[in-house]
């Protein structure tokens, strides 16, 4: 194993930051909705049976329905890792793909900036996963429209909460979510980590500190959740969970 000290400066960064978490990804975070908020989403659907779109609902089949008639705005914001510049200029990476990560990891002096994907490539594999998103709901009333679709309009977080992110820290209002947010709940908000953490009620053996569970897929968060932060709706999905993003 290379020593730190023996590390590139943006390398070392980039270590440090990720050594966080080992994920090892295998279940969804989302969490089961408390009895108060079921309470809530039943009212919510009586009023809705009982007002005239729900019953015209009830009595229309599928076929009956418009097509791609409600119009989801969707807003991506990119996590990424912020690493050091002789000139001390903003520069960031983005945790993808896992190969490049891993060797991070494993102390790879050999891997440079330019073996992780550019936003570019980001864009790319976000376009690719939109296209095949609205394929899928070609026959519902649903159409999803990509808002900053241009990369001079991209939102990057190089906040290193936002790469490795702590599910919990989700419905802090002063959190790095609440910065990143658009628009109201009709809008659908899609945050890409590099993993996400459940804390655990177990010590880590090195520092001490709360055990974190890095195998998270991916959290949906609902706009009828009761959380403080009512900026938090979303989801929150890792770059390698897209397709063609392993």
């Amino acid at each position: 194993m290379t020593p730190f000290y023996f590390l590139p400066s943006w390398l070392l960064a980039a270590t440090l930051l990720l050594q966080r978490s080992t994920p090892a990804f295998s279940k969804c975070g989302t969490k089961d909705p408390s009895p108060f908020e079921q309470r809530l989403d039943q009212i919510r659907i009586k009023h809705l049976k009982n007002s005239p779109q729900g019953r015209r609902l009830i009595a229309d089949s599928c076929e009956d329905l418009c097509v791609q008639c409600v119009e989801v705005d969707v807003y991506f914001h990119l996590s990424a890792l912020p690493v050091p510049t002789d000139d001390g200029s903003e520069q960031f990476i983005f945790p993808h793909p896992l190969e490049s990560v891993a060797r991070i990891y494993a102390f790879d002096t050999t891997v440079t900036v330019d073996d992780f994907a550019s936003l570019q490539d980001i864009y790319n594999l976000i376009d690719t996963n939109m296209q095949v998103l609205n394929e899928r709901y070609a026959e519902s009333p649903f159409v999803f429209t990509w808002k900053n679709a241009d990369p001079a309009s991209a939102s990057v977080s190089a906040n290193p909460d936002m790469v490795d992110l702590v599910v919990d820290t989700l419905f802090d209002e002063n959190g790095v979510v609440s910065e990143l947010h658009t628009g109201d709940a009709s809008v659908l908000n899609v945050y890409l980590t590099h993993s996400q953490c459940l804390p655990t009620e177990e010590a880590d053996p090195d520092t001490g500190e709360e055990a974190l569970d890095c195998s998270i897929v991916g959290v949906a968060v609902f706009p009828s959740y009761q959380q403080a932060n009512r900026r938090a709706d979303g989801v929150y999905v890792n770059y390698s969970t897209l397709s063609g993003g392993g």
